[in-house]
């Protein structure tokens, strides 16, 4: 019976010890070779893009024309509420036209746990960004999460958590994310 435990055990050390290799090392490499230098390029350039020109940043131009259009003299004390509603039993079966705060939080949320130990959704975070209208609703996520979770949009977007350094999206993928939100309208309404 002691060898059968032994075994047990020698099985469960190899498969954290093949599961550490895989987060620590193949992931970082993957991330790093899966992009090309315009990729890298792409992402530099939108890293030290002044952040009232960027669309990832909470301090983004038209996004604090909005705020101000809107009344909205504190965002972080906005979006605290609007986080409050959502862990308070805001619907998530939200049947209101695509856009709106309810589904801009629902997508924040989305957004912010698309990242994880088990793996990232690529596929997810750009389907919740082909979902936005503009650069205004990005700003707006980045907000959000900013007031939430004291989480930065792109180097999110880019690093994952910091509880999980490994994830993220690739070079490749922020880079067509990137490109995808700077060809979206500054503001539709």
């Amino acid at each position: 019976m002691g060898k059968k435990e032994d075994i047990s055990q020698e099985a469960i050390v190899k498969v954290i010890g093949a599961v550490a290799i895989g987060i620590f090392v193949v992931k970082p490499l993957l991330n790093f070779f899966g992009g090309n230098d315009d990729d890298r390029d792409t992402v530099r350039e939108q890293l030290d893009t002044p952040l009232d020109e960027s669309p990832f940043s909470r301090e983004f131009i038209p996004y604090l024309q909005y705020l101000t259009a809107q009344k909205i003299t504190n965002p972080d004390e906005y979006w605290a509420g609007w986080k409050w509603n959502y862990d308070n039993g805001m619907s998530t079966d939200w049947e209101g036209p695509p856009n709106t705060l309810p589904d801009l939080v629902l997508t924040a949320e989305q957004i912010y746990y698309a990242f994880g130990l088990m793996g990232d959704s690529a596929d997810l975070v750009f389907y919740l960004f082909g979902r936005l209208a503009d650069q205004v609703e990005v700003a707006m996520i980045a907000g959000y999460l900013w007031a939430n979770y004291q989480v930065d949009l792109l180097a999110y977007l880019k690093d994952g958590s910091s509880f999980f350094p490994w994830n993220g999206l690739s070079d490749s993928e922020l880079s067509a994310l990137i490109k995808q939100v700077n060809n979206l309208p500054v503001n539709s309404q």
